[in-house]
């Protein structure tokens, strides 16, 4: 689908495998969403994101995920959804001290990540081939921002990484944690989410930290970060980085 694009974002701090292309369009029959492999290895990623779609929607039904519109081999149209996202509706309830609608919004939250994850303290390391399963069902990075509230119903809007079934709680760590590194009121995040112990499980840290590790590349997004974020434009300018970081 053609139209006007007014908004782009490279996920090219990522190995190649997995990184896309985010755009944003303006077509006659409104906006949509486009994610495009940026290297020809990230055609596999851009197929599964289609498969995943099926996956939750067949969970949690189409009016709770962004409907995969069209696919091709590099790219994936996504529906566009209207609404707010869940990080800054919880933020707004921190900074009113609305903490009973907070701990409200947040089991939810819970209730609605349970539908396609299990309660089980059994062990778990994530490896790279999780992503490529076919069992997979769990939504690892179900974070606030991939989540709207249209209507005050949740709405999934980013699916890019799936793996077999898997603790809840694991995937709670992971969207507190970065909830609590992103959010201004961290004392109250902190207080508010004690209850769930999460922030002392050093197993699920070490999760975390192995699924980051899998999916980026380490090299290039260390460089990026420390010596060209600041001048990074255009595609041209991100391929000769590219280039230069091959030499290293």
């Amino acid at each position: 689908m053609k139209g006007k694009i007014i908004y782009t974002k490279y996920s090219d701090e990522r190995k190649k495998e997995y990184a896309v292309q985010t755009t944003i369009v303006i077509t006659e029959f409104g906006k949509i969403v486009k994610k495009k492999a940026i290297f020809s290895e990230g055609k596999s990623h851009i197929k599964r994101m289609a498969e995943n779609c099926q996956i939750l929607t067949a969970i949690y039904g189409k009016e709770h995920v962004a409907q995969c519109l069209d696919y091709s081999d590099e790219e994936v149209c996504m529906e566009y959804v209207e609404g707010e996202l869940l990080s800054k509706v919880l933020e707004r309830f921190l900074t009113r001290h609305e903490y009973d609608d907070y701990e409200y919004m947040l089991g939810r939250y819970i209730a609605f990540l349970k539908k396609s994850c299990i309660d089980d303290k059994s062990e778990y390391v994530f490896e790279e081939n999780d992503l490529l399963s076919t069992d997979r069902l769990s939504n690892i990075d179900m974070i606030f921002d991939n989540i709207i509230l249209r209507d005050n119903e949740f709405v999934i809007i980013d699916y890019e990484w799936l793996v077999p079934k898997i603790d809840y709680k694991i995937v709670l760590y992971r969207v507190l944690s970065l909830f609590y590194l992103r959010a201004k009121n961290r004392q109250d995040i902190k207080r508010m989410n004690e209850k769930y112990e999460l922030f002392k499980r050093g197993d699920y840290e070490k999760i975390n930290e192995k699924f980051v590790a899998d999916v980026m590349d380490e090299i290039l997004s260390k460089y990026k970060k420390e010596v060209w974020q600041p001048s990074i434009v255009n595609s041209l300018e991100l391929q000769k980085l590219k280039e230069i970081v091959g030499q290293l």
